[in-house]
């Protein structure tokens, strides 16, 4: 009596997994295969919408067709040269009127 089989009255998922190998083998085999489609298909195109947000930064020069080895900007400079530019005016128009 020690030697009865008794796997079978025991535990009958054992028997149904024994019975049918699809469940150990296929239905893990293709979870791997149809959740790894889905992982591939999101990951790649997070790698396509990097490259595409990376090539349209375009910085504020480039989009105002700026020339990058221009002067720098000095507000004393334009001062001066504003201001010599309506001293220029109004002296001809001062030698206009005067004469």
């Amino acid at each position: 009596m020690p030697f009865v089989n008794r796997r079978s009255n025991s535990y009958p998922l054992a028997s149904i997994v024994r019975k049918y190998p699809f469940i150990t083998f296929g239905v893990p085999f293709l979870t791997v295969i149809v959740g790894g489609s889905f992982l591939l298909s999101q990951m790649t195109q997070t790698r396509y919408d990097f490259h595409d947000h990376k090539v349209n930064a375009v910085s504020t020069e480039e989009k105002l067709h700026l020339d990058k080895n221009r002067r720098k900007f000095s507000l004393q400079e334009e001062y001066w040269v504003r201001n010599q530019s309506i001293n220029r005016k109004t002296s001809f128009l001062l030698t206009m009127f005067t004469d």
